[in-house]
C-alpha cells in the first residue's frame, strides 16, 4: 500500500451552498478511491460552520483536532418545511 499525505490532495473549491466563513475542502477519493462514495478532509478554520443541508445517503464525520458541536434535524410531519433542530452531545477530544 502507498502512504500519502492527504494535504497533498486537491484542495476543490468550496460550494457557499453549504459553508459559511473559511473552510479548505481537499478531495482525498483520488488517493483512497473509495467504490461508493466520495472523500474529503474539511478544514474549518475559526468560526466557519456548515450551512443546513442533507445527504441522500450517509455521512461519516471523523474529527481531528479542535473543538465544535453537531447540529441534526428530525423531520415532523408530511411537510418540507416543518422540522426540528436538535443538538448532540458535545464530545471533547482530550
Amino acid at each position: 500500500m502507498k502512504k500519502s499525505n492527504i494535504l497533498s490532495s486537491p484542495v476543490k473549491k468550496v460550494k457557499t451552498d453549504y459553508f459559511t466563513g473559511p473552510v479548505e475542502l481537499h478531495e482525498i477519493s483520488g488517493i483512497t478511491k473509495p467504490n461508493e462514495h466520495d472523500m474529503y478532509h474539511v478544514i474549518f478554520k475559526k468560526s466557519s460552520r456548515t450551512k443546513l443541508h442533507f445527504h441522500t445517503g450517509g455521512q461519516l464525520l471523523i474529527v481531528t483536532k479542535g473543538n465544535g458541536s453537531l447540529v441534526y434535524y428530525k423531520k415532523i410531519g408530511s411537510g418540507i418545511s416543518k422540522f426540528k433542530i436538535s443538538k448532540t452531545k458535545m464530545i471533547k477530544l482530550s
